[in-house]
């Protein structure tokens, strides 16, 4: 298990290098014509583990051929080894609630555009401007949390992508930090408790 400073560390280390990733795809000027981009998740405040970028674009419309246009201007760039495109709309839809109707773009970026690059994750979601932003709020309380409280999240994080428990069917950021920040849980064996029920 790492150390303290070396959590912190290798966080401010992933942060400073989702910051170059971001740059490298100019992703900002290439979604400004469709609406407002906005960092939610671990890689908008300090708090990431794993190359993992969630972005959020707030569009008065979407716009399906804009949206398009950016997936093959993406598809382009020499380190995106894959974009993928769901429409998460109407009978689309695979989870309820107007807060997750969008159009997602699943980008996997290789650093460097070589096959032994880093590979990073990037979730990129087109939503409605008008419908509920939930992550918004836990974006605000994670960029208020105290030093102690991140460095509660980054242990349990770890902890638990050493035991194979973090992300897929497992437990997601948002778990940690709805166990850390909202009840107060700082120790991994509390923490998996809260979030698991056993």
């Amino acid at each position: 298990m790492l150390s303290e400073e070396d959590l912190v560390a290798q966080a401010d280390r992933l942060q400073a290098d989702a910051d170059n990733v971001l740059r490298d795809l100019a992703l900002e000027r290439r979604v400004s014509m469709l609406g407002e981009l906005i960092r939610i998740g671990s890689a908008s405040c300090g708090v990431m583990a794993l190359p993992d970028i969630d972005i959020g674009v707030l569009c008065d419309e979407l716009d399906v051929t804009g949206i398009f246009a950016i997936a093959r201007e993406l598809f382009g760039h020499p380190c995106v080894a894959r974009v993928n495109i769901v429409d998460e709309r109407g009978a689309f839809q695979s989870m309820p609630g107007p807060e997750n109707e969008g159009i997602y773009l699943g980008i996997r970026y290789v650093e460097g555009g070589v096959p032994d690059g880093r590979l990073w994750k990037i979730d990129l979601w087109f939503f409605p401007r008008a419908a509920p932003r939930p992550e918004l709020a836990v974006r605000d309380r994670l960029r208020a949390m105290s030093g102690e409280e991140r460095l509660a999240v980054l242990t349990i994080k770890h902890a638990l992508i050493a035991d194979g428990r973090y992300g897929g069917d497992g437990l997601h950021g948002i778990d940690v930090y709805a166990a850390v920040l909202d009840r107060g849980n700082a120790s991994v064996a509390s923490a998996v408790t809260c979030m698991t029920g056993r």
